[in-house]
């Protein structure tokens, strides 16, 4: 039995305006601050890294390594451009918002949808959140990544297929390639997979070409 009744479609749309709204009031007195242009260091590593990547070596400076490789191509693709980093906060704004609504619907396949509606509000008025929307810094997309990659893992759970298990291991791999230490998310995936009853029969030889699409992917 939900005991938080399941919210109806226009309050979602309602709730999403009102998280993209917060963010985008915070940018607001973000950019006529010092701190959003003033950046930190490991702000600055990233932006050095994106501007490599638009207009130097394409992120291939020995210096950048150590860095996680996806958000500096990112930023190097914002940057391109010619708009500055404003750009980069509107689309990180978008992207948190998406994160929120990806909670709703971590809810919604648990058959919780009014709990992942609470859970979509709490998140959408956390403050560390909204902040980080503002800054030279992958924190949103990896909040982001990890929501929505437990919103596949729901679906493909109840609706398995070997193409679907191969998009699924291309989309973990670019996690990783966002945050080093999602690769965590790679063995679970392979848990997963071994656990899940969708297939024909239950069949090894099923999940063994399931193993086999998300690994390739």
């Amino acid at each position: 039995m939900n005991l938080v009744p399941a919210p109806s479609n226009r309050t979602i749309w309602f709730a999403l305006f009102g998280v993209l709204a917060l963010r985008l009031i915070h940018l607001g007195a973000a950019v006529n601050g010092p701190l959003t242009w003033q950046l930190g260091p490991d702000e600055l590593y990233y932006y050095e890294f994106g501007r490599d990547v638009a207009f130097g070596s394409g992120g291939f400076r020995e210096i950048d390594g150590f860095m996680d490789p996806l958000y500096g191509y990112l930023v190097g693709a914002v940057l391109l451009l010619g708009k500055g980093l404003f750009p980069l906060y509107l689309l990180q704004a978008v992207a948190d918002t998406a994160t929120a609504y990806a909670i709703y619907r971590i809810g919604a396949a648990l058959d919780r949808p009014g709990v992942g509606f609470a859970a979509m509000l709490v998140y959408g008025f956390v403050g560390t959140a909204i902040a980080y929307t503002s800054a030279v810094l992958k924190t949103t997309w990896v909040a982001a990544s990890v929501a929505w990659w437990i919103v596949l893992v729901l679906a493909l759970i109840r609706s398995p297929t070997y193409w679907r298990w191969a998009a699924f291991g291309l989309f973990s791999g670019l996690t990783v390639a966002l945050r080093a230490n999602l690769l965590l998310l790679i063995p679970l995936g392979f848990v997963v997979i071994t656990l899940n009853q969708g297939f024909v029969r239950g069949r090894t030889s099923s999940r063994v070409r399931a193993l086999t699409a998300f690994s390739i992917g």
